[in-house]
């Protein structure tokens, strides 16, 4: 995980120095989230619902693993 995540905000920077500001990264996570959910949209106008399912078990997974991260980290 922590490879994407670089690589993406490597990519996002158009390749310059590896980010490290939490800031940045935040607003790299923000505009995939946007993404995301523009993509959720369309899959259901679609009537795409084994994707949706799909998809909302993987974003389930990850904000129990961001809940996780914050409780540790207090």
């Amino acid at each position: 995980m922590g490879e994407n995540l670089a690589l993406l905000t490597y990519k996002a920077h158009g390749g310059g120095a590896m980010i490290d500001n939490r800031t940045q990264v935040f607003d790299v996570a923000m505009k995939n989230a946007r993404t995301i959910e523009a993509c959720l949209d369309r899959l259901a106008m679609m009537g795409a619902h084994r994707e949706l399912k799909m998809i909302a078990g993987r974003l389930s997974r990850l904000t129990f693993r961001a809940a996780d991260e914050c409780t540790a980290r207090e």
